[in-house]
């Protein structure tokens, strides 16, 4: 006897915040900072952990003369490398919802060049920034939530370089539980 499986729900959230960003380079230290919107796909069904995918995230930070354009890498066919993770839906407000991407970023700084960097973030990760120390912060009742991560990046003038990355933000339209 089969069974057969359900199919997956798609639920299509916004999310919206402000993003800054640091390296360890002392020539680009950072923080740079600027606001964000994006779409999010979730993919699952009520109960459990959603898949999350996003193939339109940039962020451009305007710095000084020039403007450090943050987009998502390409592949060797020039076909977007989308961010994708998961999400676990908030259950009540002590069972906060949590989510983990990996995040390929491109980071273009114009006539100084680009790096890539693969940014793991986290609402359970933390890091440890010239400013201070950053938590990430699950999802609350009121769809706030902060992501943090960091990683080497490759390439170009950051190359090497450690990227750390702060969003902090609201989701709209988040799965049910």
């Amino acid at each position: 006897m089969f069974r057969r499986s359900q199919p997956l729900d798609t639920v299509i959230g916004t999310w919206s915040g402000t993003a800054s960003v640091w390296t360890s380079n002392s020539s680009y230290p950072g923080p740079y900072t600027n606001t964000f919107s994006t779409t999010l796909t979730f993919t699952g069904s009520a109960g459990s952990v959603w898949n999350v995918s996003n193939d339109t995230f940039s962020l451009s930070i305007p710095e000084g003369l020039i403007t450090i354009t943050i987009t998502l890498q390409q592949d060797s066919t020039g076909q977007t490398e989308p961010i994708t993770g998961t999400f676990t839906p908030l259950s009540n407000a002590t069972s906060p919802g949590s989510m983990d991407l990996s995040a390929p970023l491109h980071i273009d700084a114009g006539i100084f060049g680009s790096s890539d960097v693969v940014l793991p973030l986290s609402t359970s990760g933390t890091i440890t920034t010239p400013t201070g120390i950053i938590t990430g912060q699950a999802l609350d009742t009121n769809g706030n939530i902060t992501l943090v991560g960091q990683a080497n990046a490759v390439g170009g003038p950051l190359d090497s370089s450690l990227v750390q990355a702060n969003l902090v933000g609201t989701i709209v339209n988040a799965p049910p539980t």
